[in-house]
């Protein structure tokens, strides 16, 4: 077996556990919008196991440092490595949102610069990737609901 296919075959057999859990002790406006986006991203990961996606890792940093962003959720849906950005919010009759337009020219290009980071870090040159957009939105009736967008820009959206 080729360098190449051990590090997929990694990427796949060992997912990193992680917990969406909440914050303890005091908590903040900031907190209690992490809080939101942790178990958003807990409710996308669940829902992108349940339509066959295969979770690799998530709350990446692989260029190091808060400031340089992260990457949500990292999964396989043959033949792609997907990076799901998770935009969680909370919305009602009187203030709908749509999520995804926080996804913006910078907020891509830093979603590609991360993903070619993580690419470079596991030498994993040619591997087909795709940029999805999941959303979560929370509202006082309803359950949450969670809208998969696929395909939402590529790497050349730069």
């Amino acid at each position: 077996m080729s360098d190449r296919a051990s590090r997929m075959v990694a990427l796949l057999a060992f997912p990193r556990d992680r917990s969406y859990g909440g914050v303890v002790g005091e908590v903040s406006m900031s907190h209690r919008s992490k809080s939101l986006g942790n178990l958003g991203e807990g409710l996308v990961a669940d829902f992108l196991a349940a339509h066959g996606y295969r979770l690799v890792d998530t709350n990446v940093r692989p260029i190091g440092g808060a400031s340089r962003g992260e990457l949500d959720i990292i999964a396989w849906d043959d033949p792609y490595l997907v990076f799901v950005e998770v935009k969680s919010r909370r919305s009602s009759v009187t203030e709908p949102v749509i999520p995804i337009r926080a996804i913006d020219h910078r907020k891509r290009c830093q979603l590609i610069r991360l993903a070619e980071a993580y690419l470079a870090n596991l030498q994993l040159d040619d591997v087909p990737i795709r940029f999805d957009v999941a959303e979560v939105l929370y509202s006082q009736c309803l359950p949450p609901a969670v809208t998969l967008h696929r395909g939402v820009f590529d790497a050349s959206d730069t």
